[in-house]
């Protein structure tokens, strides 16, 4: 089995992996995942594997090539030895294959991250990078006025302490309807849904300006 000189301690292995692996025969089922395995740590090529696991193989091999690569990438940075190389990894450089490694890498991500919003919503809560985000779109609406960041940390706050924040669609409405009010009006409908226990503002017919 041909092996490059860099060995790894540790790779990412995605729920995509998992899942094709999983297609496989129960009999194929090791030998595919042994072979990804090695390959990701220790850079070893199969040289025999079934038409079955070389097929999962080749078809995940790009994104262990990626993970290689930036890991060795790393390896030399931290490393005060200018004589380490980063190994030259068969990844291909044709902008097709790179255009479908990259897409297979997001699309890793986006599984990633609806797995973990999944686990959140099973554990009844929510993911605090999407709270992030969701929390930024609103935070610019708000730049405009302290007053109407006071308004929105206070309607925000109110639903949290009440155990029931407002959910990544009801963030998304609010977020459309602030973007059509002015600071004044943002922060009267803000502080008039506070008072009357609401969890969303009065929407405004007015465009942007």
């Amino acid at each position: 089995m041909p092996k490059t000189q860099f060995s790894r301690n540790q790779f990412t292995f995605y729920r995509s992996y998992f899942d094709s692996v999983e297609h496989l025969p129960k009999a194929r089922r090791y030998e595919a995942l042994r072979a990804l395995i090695l390959y990701a740590l220790e850079g070893v090529s199969p040289e025999a594997l079934s038409p079955a696991a070389a097929g999962v193989f080749e078809a995940i091999r790009p994104n262990l090539d990626s993970g290689r690569t930036k890991a060795a990438a790393r390896l030399k940075e931290l490393s005060a030895d200018p004589s380490l190389s980063v190994p030259d990894l068969p990844a291909g450089n044709n902008k097709k294959e790179n255009k479908n490694k990259k897409e297979k890498e997001n699309k890793n991500e986006e599984e990633n991250k609806e797995e973990r919003e999944d686990e959140y919503k099973e554990a009844g809560r929510r993911d605090p990078a999407r709270m992030a985000e969701e929390a930024d779109d609103l935070s610019r609406l708000a730049q405009a006025d302290p007053k109407v960041e006071r308004a929105l940390g206070q309607f925000l706050r109110h639903w949290e302490n009440l155990s029931d924040p407002l959910t990544a669609e009801e963030r998304r409405l609010l977020s459309w309807s602030l973007a059509v009010h002015t600071p004044e009006e943002q922060t009267k409908a803000l502080c008039d849904a506070l008072f009357q226990n609401a969890r969303q503002v009065t929407f405004s017919a007015r465009s942007p300006s």
